[in-house]
């Protein structure tokens, strides 16, 4: 069995590698919306 801390420290990795591919998500969203 795991420790909290291993899977906390695993979810904050995957957060910092997502973050940046969300954020490119959103702004490729914002420009869409933003077309007539």
């Amino acid at each position: 069995m795991r420790t909290w801390m291993e899977t906390s420290w695993e979810r904050r990795i995957y957060l910092k590698k997502s973050l940046p591919l969300d954020i490119a998500r959103i702004k490729k969203l914002q420009q869409m919306w933003q077309k007539p």
